[in-house]
């Protein structure tokens, strides 16, 4: 009996640890809080909001996330008809017959949808994608008109070391834009702070650093890839597993020095681009891995207050036990005199 006593408050105390902070309401995973805005924005102050919190205006992967959300919504925005989620055409991946595809600013796959009637985009038509509180259905602001709206942040359920860049849960990165002029100073920039200029091995990676770049108006950015001996080299060590080359055409040896992001696609800039005339480039694009670790929450702080404050009632009583003996023993050697 007293073990499973035991086993149960160790797994209360755990499921304890793992709510979301205060202020925020856990997902359908422990993994995932969600921030429910208390003042509206537009969506691009929104999402700026969202990655100080660190995270990004909420992505939607299933019908149920959809219905979680638009339940938790209506608890607390219960005075407004819509909200906006992390979906855009202005940062688009795609485009289709010049048709801009949505596209998730957190990088998650736009796979599922819940739009109302007549809501897809036509050609060379921009906007941000906001929720119907009492149907759940998407609409789509393709005026751009900076509606200030109430929004939902998704936050990742813990801390990650990435106070002055942006942090993506989907491939546990955290990137920020270099400082540099050059190839070499960008290089040098991002090492500064602990990173390196963004490597890239996949789709998923070759995504976030476009929807990151593009949000914060980097124009043909700097990546950590380039030749040395002939060979393409990622800066931090990384393999040459993936390619994203403007044209499918990977430029040739010794004329690239440095690789550049022209939007999704890559090319090769030559000692003119990286080096001697900068302003071809905007700046560099800067990562590095970063881990969620578990923080204390509310709860567990005050459990430590009150070990604390224990712990030092009983030191206080027992020197004052100690005092107390000590002037009974010099009363008593008093009175005996």
């Amino acid at each position: 009996m007293l073990t499973y006593l035991l086993l149960a408050a160790i797994f209360l105390l755990h499921q304890e640890s793992l709510a979301c902070p205060e202020g925020t309401i856990e997902g359908l995973t422990p993994d995932v809080c969600y921030f429910f805005s208390v003042k509206k924005a537009d969506w691009r102050d929104a999402e700026t909001e969202c990655i100080s919190y660190g995270g990004h205006l909420a992505s939607v992967g299933s019908a149920f996330e959809n219905n979680f959300l638009q339940a938790q919504a209506k608890k607390a925005f219960s005075n407004d008809v819509t909200y906006y989620l992390g979906g855009s055409t202005q940062y688009a991946l795609e485009i289709f017959n010049h048709i801009y595809q949505w596209a998730w600013i957190d990088g998650t796959p736009f796979s599922y949808q819940n739009f109302a009637p007549g809501q897809q985009p036509g050609k060379y038509q921009f906007g941000y994608l906001y929720a119907n509180i009492q149907s759940g259905q998407w609409y789509s602001d393709f005026n751009l008109t900076q509606t200030p709206r109430y929004y939902v942040c998704r936050l990742p359920n813990g801390k990650v070391d990435c106070d002055h860049g942006a942090y993506y849960y989907l491939n546990n990165k955290c990137y920020w834009a270099s400082s540099g002029l050059t190839y070499s100073e960008d290089t040098q920039s991002c090492q500064n702070n602990s990173g390196n200029l963004a490597s890239i091995h996949s789709d998923l990676d070759n995504n976030i650093v476009t929807l990151y770049s593009d949000f914060n108006d980097l124009e043909s950015p700097f990546i950590g890839l380039h030749q040395v001996d002939g060979k393409w080299v990622w800066l931090d060590g990384s393999t040459y597993n993936y390619s994203n080359w403007e044209d499918g055409v990977e430029p040739s040896f010794p004329d690239t020095m440095c690789v550049i992001m022209v939007e999704k696609y890559w090319a090769g800039g030559g000692e003119i681009a990286c080096e001697i005339f900068p302003e071809f480039t905007n700046a560099g694009v800067c990562e590095k891995a970063v881990q969620v670790t578990s923080v204390k929450h509310v709860s567990e702080m005050r459990q430590d207050k009150k070990l604390r404050i224990s712990r030092e009632g009983l030191r206080r009583r027992q020197e004052k036990k100690i005092a107390t003996k000590k002037g009974q023993k010099d009363f008593f050697l008093q009175n005996r005199k």
